[in-house]
């Protein structure tokens, strides 16, 4: 078993340099996602003050409301922590990350097309799906076989 557990090492150490672009957005989308974790234990008060910043209505007051923007910001964190986890390695996790990059590609269409439907700002619209769209091909395309 130790033979085959130095083989992967060894894989991994020759093919990781040609994936050191892909190791570092992962990384760098990781960290980011990891700020969501702020808005889990943010005071409200400053959620009603960030959403006022925004210019996209008043936040409601109704504890779904809250409840929905915690734990969608907490999902938010634990992908981040996942795409670091990913990035450890990603040679033995191309699979998974390609996976994820296809999910991603399909969220951001999806993100869009609710953007859209629920009226929200041109620059959120801009932002928002595209985005996530985007970063998704590139990992998808960086996290091919060579």
């Amino acid at each position: 078993m130790g033979e085959l557990s130095s083989e992967s090492d060894e894989s991994s150490a020759i093919a990781a340099p040609s994936y050191r672009g892909l190791t570092w957005l992962l990384r760098a989308i990781g960290i980011l996602d990891l700020l969501a974790f702020v808005a889990v234990v943010m005071p409200r008060s400053l959620m009603v003050a960030v959403h006022a910043q925004l210019h996209i209505g008043v936040l409601p007051s109704e504890p779904i409301v809250g409840y929905l923007a915690r734990t969608a910001s907490m999902f938010y964190g634990f992908c981040g922590v996942l795409l670091l986890y990913l990035a450890t390695d990603v040679v033995r996790h191309r699979d998974i990350i390609r996976f994820l990059a296809v999910c991603g590609i399909v969220t951001g269409g999806l993100v869009l097309a609710i953007d859209l439907a629920e009226g929200m700002p041109l620059w959120w619209i801009l932002l928002e799906g595209p985005c996530c769209g985007m970063l998704a091909a590139m990992v998808w395309w960086m996290a091919r076989p060579r």
